[in-house]
């Protein structure tokens, strides 16, 4: 049962902002920064469990991709994201410097998601 809610909730975290940015209306951002706040601590204190009760697990290659995907999510969180995507005291105005770091950031989202896929094909073949 554990795995099949990780599962889940992996997959909800690997296609939930593409169908929040195109179906749902802005008056939902709040919620859906709830939901992704409530999947990143599961996934934290999944790691957490995972680091304290498996010894082999610990620094190896699917801990840090774990650590890595996990940390992603923060950048899907509006609340904590909104100061660093605003100048001037919370204008709109965006120059070129902080242009060039969202098109990097979303570029590394891109590369965090594959990793995801990764890390779920890898509990699907734990199931086989």
């Amino acid at each position: 049962i554990y795995q099949i809610v990780m599962t889940l909730i992996t997959i909800y975290t690997l296609f939930f902002d593409d169908f929040w940015v195109l179906a749902l209306p802005v008056e939902a951002d709040d919620y859906c920064f709830g939901i992704v706040c409530v999947i990143f601590i599961i996934l934290s204190i999944d790691i957490f469990i995972n680091f304290c009760i498996h010894k082999d697990y610990r620094f190896t290659f699917f801990f840090w991709l774990d650590v890595v995907s996990t940390l992603s999510l923060v950048a899907d969180i509006g609340w904590l994201t909104a100061s660093v995507n605003t100048s001037d005291g919370g204008a709109n105005a965006i120059n070129a410097t902080q242009l060039v770091k969202t098109t990097w950031a979303g570029r590394f989202t891109w590369l965090i998601r594959i990793i995801w896929i990764i890390w779920l094909i890898r509990i699907l073949k734990l199931y086989k």
